[in-house]
């Protein structure tokens, strides 16, 4: 990770970042390397016998089960790793953030085709991490484009400004392989209906940003097909100081 600060992303990209909380940059990646990125999720995703460390959860009915989320998909796989070292990413968040960065964590968000249950209401994820100071910006990366239909993220437009906010605890449709659920937190109704929400679809290889304290969701999937994101997750460099050894070894 260079400490140089990257210079190439326009000043009124990052100008709009900072007002919105949000922003979409299409065409990280395309072609062969998107098809690169494709196969990899696929992998980790679900070949259980060939990458038996990853840690899944799954979405699972009295008839079948999916897996929903995948972590750490940059210690499992070469292809991943590096999209997190893409020059185009790095640019945005060290723009963005304004000094050096370093990732704090990844996951994969999968929908299966026609699922409804897989849903996250409002939430900002800096509520997750209290740990630290909200000084971290999500690259939130498309493997499949990402529509209304399919599950595209909707974002609390300008919300980061209210700081962070309490939240409330629901129910996930999220198991761990031993089949135990948790339970997931979102802002209450009561800020919710507040909040000016903006829908962010996306094509494959493209990526929304946002900070850690923007109130983002996303609904089911409609469509015949999946729906494959990633949460790639940075800091401040300086935000290191507030982490311990393990929790700074899930990023690099």
């Amino acid at each position: 990770m260079t400490a140089k600060l990257r210079t190439d992303v326009e000043q009124d990209v990052v100008d709009r970042f900072r007002q919105d909380g949000f922003t979409v940059v299409e065409n990280i990646v395309s072609g062969s390397e998107l098809a690169a990125l494709s196969r990899a999720v696929d992998a980790i995703s679900h070949d259980t016998e060939a990458y038996p460390d990853v840690k899944r959860q799954w979405v699972r009915s009295d008839d079948e089960e999916h897996v929903g989320h995948i972590f750490y998909m940059h210690k499992h796989h070469e292809a991943l790793l590096e999209l997190t070292k893409h020059p185009a990413i790095l640019a945005h968040v060290e723009a963005f953030l304004g000094g050096p960065v370093r990732l704090y964590s990844t996951q994969i968000m999968l929908k299966s085709p026609h699922e409804k249950r897989h849903i996250f209401q409002p939430h900002q994820d800096c509520y997750f991490w209290r740990f630290m100071p909200p000084k971290v910006v999500t690259c939130w990366f498309a493997f499949d484009d990402v529509t209304r239909e399919n599950g595209c993220l909707t974002v609390g437009t300008g919300s980061h400004h209210m700081g962070l906010v309490d939240h409330v605890e629901y129910s996930s449709a999220i198991a761990d392989n031993d089949g135990t659920t948790g339970a997931l937190w979102c802002v209450p109704k009561s800020v919710a209906t507040d909040l000016t929400m903006a829908e962010a679809p996306v094509g494959g290889g493209g990526g929304v940003f946002f900070t850690g304290l923007t109130v983002h969701a996303s609904t089911g999937n409609t469509t015949d097909g999946w729906r494959r994101a990633a949460g790639i997750i940075y800091m401040l460099e300086e935000n290191a100081s507030h982490l311990t050894d393990e929790q700074l070894s899930s990023g690099w």
